[in-house]
């Protein structure tokens, strides 16, 4: 990557932590539950089969509500677990015991890697610190998305969900940076 990129992109993080940070309980609620609505309306909610997601840790936008209503609706939920510089999904229940993985993020315990099939019409929600409009994401600085995103046999359908304070027209995108096919923001 190219390097004023890299310290752009180091800025930009430490502003949008710092945005998503100062967020309000009550602003925080009441957005997500905005999106969540969005979601459960979308088509690709609908189709999806399984849902690849995110155990949402400090100031993220909350996940777990999500994966339990896909859960309810008979929907397959698989989680990252991040091992050295490689990330997989693994399936995940309720009431399964998570462990602690690098960077301090729950990760389900590592039996057998899930790999969707086409037909189960896979759906990926994309953490991040920001989003724009144009499709570009700004992660956390590991790769391990675009990395998973490049190696996946079957492309999964890449849904960014935001706060409106991690929203941008354009953020710097790298080579290897994949973007995401749809965003929802409140």
């Amino acid at each position: 990557m190219d390097g004023s990129i890299y310290v752009q992109k180091a800025a930009l993080r430490k502003q949008y932590m710092a945005r998503r940070k100062s967020m309000g309980e009550e602003e925080r609620s009441r957005a997500l539950e905005k999106i969540e609505a969005d979601l459960y309306s979308h088509d690709r909610w609908a189709r999806a089969g399984v849902l690849l997601a995110y155990a949402s840790f400090g100031h993220e936008l909350s996940a777990w509500g999500i994966l339990a209503r896909a859960i309810a609706q008979g929907k397959r939920v698989c989680l990252p677990r991040v091992e050295g510089r490689r990330m997989e999904f693994y399936p995940w229940q309720e009431d399964m015991a998570m462990e602690i993985g690098p960077f301090g993020i729950l990760q389900p315990p590592g039996a057998k890697a899930y790999a969707p099939e086409e037909a189960e019409e896979p759906l990926l929600l994309l953490p991040g610190l920001a989003f724009g409009l144009d499709g570009s994401r700004l992660g956390y600085g590991g790769g391990y998305y675009d990395r998973y995103m490049e190696a996946a046999r079957v492309r999964p359908f890449v849904m960014a969900l935001a706060f409106a304070c991690q929203i941008s027209p354009s953020l710097p995108m790298g080579e290897a940076d994949v973007a995401w096919d749809d965003l929802i923001w409140h």
